[in-house]
């Protein structure tokens, strides 16, 4: 008894006008990529208006490149702007035990990767809040919270706190021989005592150089500005 094979199905076959549809399509998805990507850095305003185009089609599918949309993309391996500055928050205590302790935020080698993001976003905010011009008071909120919880979570009663920003090293230090020339500047942009007193935390902020008034000797008045004395005209 023979069995009957199943009879091959044909395979579909579009049609031309679906053939062209969907060329369209991908060519329209491919060239606005290339819009997006291409208005990032000094744009025309013929890439602008093309941006302004297909601006709901890149947000939601969060391929937009524009500098004033969001999300921002900003190729920061490749394309780093000297305000891209990362920072670390670095809190120093001294542990029940009497050992010398530090604690970095971020920590090295954290894991998962959005985690570390995460707390990198929150250095980076106590970074850029710790501006001399800005309110102090809004400059502290976020040291204080984190130095707060660190000393808490390690029992320790007082400690410091600094952020600390990490440049971009220079082109021409990278090109050097020395291990030390290749290494990104730093800078302490805020620095502050941290006191733990029952639940409550205190701050005392480092002055800055710029913030002291000099210091006269004991008994010693302020010089006052010497005024010139008027000299005659001659007629």
């Amino acid at each position: 008894m023979s069995l009957d094979k199943p009879s091959a199905r044909p395979a579909p076959t579009w049609s031309p006008q679906t053939r062209s549809l969907v060329s369209l399509l991908i060519f329209v998805h491919l060239f606005a990529l290339f819009v997006g990507v291409t208005t990032y850095t000094r744009p025309s305003d013929l890439q602008i208006r093309l941006h302004e185009l297909f601006g709901p089609y890149l947000r939601n599918l969060h391929f937009t490149a524009h500098q004033v949309s969001y999300p921002v993309a900003r190729y920061y391996l490749t394309h780093a702007l000297p305000t891209d500055v990362d920072f670390t928050c670095q809190v120093e205590f001294t542990a029940p035990e009497g050992a010398q302790q530090q604690v970095s935020i971020p920590p090295a080698g954290l894991q998962p990767l959005i985690r570390a993001r995460r707390y990198q976003a929150i250095a980076n905010a106590a970074g850029t809040m710790a501006d001399p011009e800005a309110n102090e008071d809004l400059a502290s909120i976020l040291p204080k919270a984190l130095a707060g919880g660190v000393l808490k979570q390690h029992g320790a009663a007082q400690g410091t706190i600094r952020v600390r920003a990490n440049y971009i090293p220079q082109i021409e230090d990278m090109a050097e021989v020395a291990a030390g020339r290749r290494t990104p500047p730093t800078n302490d942009v805020y620095e502050a005592k941290v006191f733990i007193t029952g639940d409550s935390v205190e701050l005392l902020k480092k002055a800055n150089k710029l913030d002291v008034a000099p210091v006269h000797p004991a008994g010693a008045a302020p010089a006052s500005p010497r005024v010139p004395s008027p000299q005659p005209v001659k007629p």
